[in-house]
């Protein structure tokens, strides 16, 4: 016997991240191993901005029942600054429900100097998203029904 056969574990630490990482994305829970987070129902709320681990930003502006109106922004879309424009012009509107808008895997950001997974919206920041998507009669109607 050497003493290759007594030093050397069988498998290296390396190699069992490795091999943990390969069965989790087997598993398509991956997730477990990132820094990004799906939120729960509850956390989901009108006039909060949100941005998904695809650099979508999104701004819930209605909510009724199980569904929910929202306004998202391109994927990849640039880092919001303290001054600059909502990221939703000519973006239309999307409707889903809330359990299928909180499965996204979501992100902390920095928004007016704060960083978290989601940041309130002022009246006028909500205001102005809700004219980039065009969706105050859609919002009157979920409201109605």
């Amino acid at each position: 016997m050497t003493r290759r056969d007594f030093g050397q574990p069988a498998f290296s630490l390396r190699k069992k991240r490795f091999v943990k990482t390969q069965a989790l994305s087997l598993l398509g829970t991956t997730r477990l191993l990132s820094r990004s987070a799906g939120l729960k129902e509850k956390d989901v709320e009108v006039g909060y901005l949100y941005r998904t681990s695809a650099k979508q930003y999104r701004a819930v502006l209605a909510m009724k029942g199980d569904f929910i109106i929202y306004a998202p922004s391109v994927e990849g879309a640039a880092s919001l600054g303290t001054n600059t424009k909502l990221p939703f012009e000519n973006q239309p509107f999307k409707k889903c429900q809330i359990v299928t808008f909180a499965k996204k895997d979501y992100q902390a950001f920095d928004f007016n100097g704060v960083e978290a997974i989601k940041h309130q919206l002022n009246e006028l920041q909500l205001a102005e998203a809700i004219s980039q998507c065009n969706a105050k009669s859609a919002i009157a109607t979920l409201l109605s029904e």
